[in-house]
């Protein structure tokens, strides 16, 4: 027995549907939507979805996000229930996609006890959203589903160190304070790692080097500040690390496209 929700509406920003597949063990199908990004998560039993470079079983509690044009198919177990979304990647999530692929063009994570409880909730929430799409239905059902990424890229993250107190988390911490601005040789240093072991192992683990990953933050700190405050282009500058204003302001525009004061503006 399959069962469904009413039918969405079909934009192509966003797709969205929750299934539960209770007495049909080897039930498949070709995924017919494969033109944006899609999150299946597994709310109950055991299934397993097939691509042309190998399968990814999926059971309660896992999360897979799968790249734009990569034909799938999904294939029942047992009580296999999913919920999933297609929708399209906000550039702001795009440059925080550091999450290691299991297959190519898949990646896959594993979310248990109140991760998996509210990742269920805000998918079923964005589902829900979609269905009847009052007021600000898809800023939400946006928001709600980026949450669930954000938990997944934390819980890929978790699983590839091992550890939470791990070498890699902390070099995180340390190069997010940007009240002391340590080197990047002095980070290797406090995590106990050598320079070259360091740089291997963070951006195994994050997916991107060091530096960028500092600047990506500091850039993302300036743009908060730049809408919720009225401080001074060298003073933001300052707050992320970066005493001089000329060379901030080079790669704010980097970053942005436009100058610190026109996003301002614009913001």
């Amino acid at each position: 027995m399959a069962s469904f929700d009413e039918a969405c509406p079909v934009e192509a920003d966003f797709i969205s549907g929750n299934s539960l597949f209770t007495d049909q063990p080897g039930y498949e199908w070709l995924s017919s939507w494969i033109f944006n990004w899609s999150l299946v998560l597994a709310v109950s039993g055991e299934g397993e979805v097939e691509f042309d470079a190998g399968k990814v079983p999926l059971s309660r509690g896992e999360l897979i996000l799968i790249e734009p044009n990569l034909p799938h198919r999904f294939r029942v177990g047992e009580s296999w229930g999913i919920v999933w979304i297609h929708f399209l990647m906000r550039p702001h999530m795009a440059r925080e996609l550091h999450w290691r692929e299991t297959l190519p063009g898949v990646r896959h994570a594993a979310l248990a006890g109140a991760e998996f409880h509210r990742a269920r909730a805000a998918l079923l929430e964005a589902h829900q959203r979609n269905l009847h799409r009052n007021g600000n239905w898809q800023l939400l059902a946006y928001t709600l589903t980026e949450n669930v990424l954000c938990r997944g890229m934390e819980a890929a993250q978790r699983a590839r160190e091992g550890s939470e107190n791990s070498p890699i988390l902390k070099a995180q911490e340390l190069l997010l304070d940007f009240a002391n601005r340590n080197s990047i040789d002095r980070i290797a240093e406090l995590c106990g790692l050598s320079r070259a072991e360091f740089y291997a192992r963070f951006k195994k683990v994050v997916g991107v080097a060091p530096r960028e990953y500092r600047e990506l933050h500091a850039m993302r700190h300036a743009q908060q500040l730049l809408r919720m405050t009225a401080l001074p282009v060298a003073e933001i500058a300052h707050q992320c690390g970066m005493e001089n204003a000329f060379y901030f302001s080079s790669r704010f525009r980097n970053f942005c496209g436009c100058s610190p004061s026109d996003y301002r503006h614009q913001s």
